[in-house]
């Protein structure tokens, strides 16, 4: 017998509320991680490029999900009215 662990668990919003922690600490960690290759660059560090590499693959977490739902929005196969969970 299978167990969904998540679902069962932690429930709808838990996993929304950790989802949302993840998204801002690494929005956080990015614009750190920004200001740090700046900083960087301006010093003519050689190693400031892989500062913004990592700030740019941060924002992903930030900036991927609210595109995902807005196209996901279109074609969604279940029912909005319904309790899916």
């Amino acid at each position: 017998m299978k167990r969904a662990f998540p679902v069962e668990a932690l429930g709808c919003f838990n996993r929304g509320l950790i989802a949302l922690t993840i998204a801002v600490v690494s929005v956080i960690g990015g614009l750190i991680f920004a200001v740090k290759g700046g900083l960087g660059r301006r010093r003519g560090d050689s190693d400031a490029r892989w500062w913004g590499v990592s700030a740019l693959i941060l924002a992903i977490a930030f900036l991927l999900p609210p595109a995902l739902d807005q196209h996901g929005q279109r074609d969604h196969p279940i029912d909005p009215g319904s309790d899916h969970d």
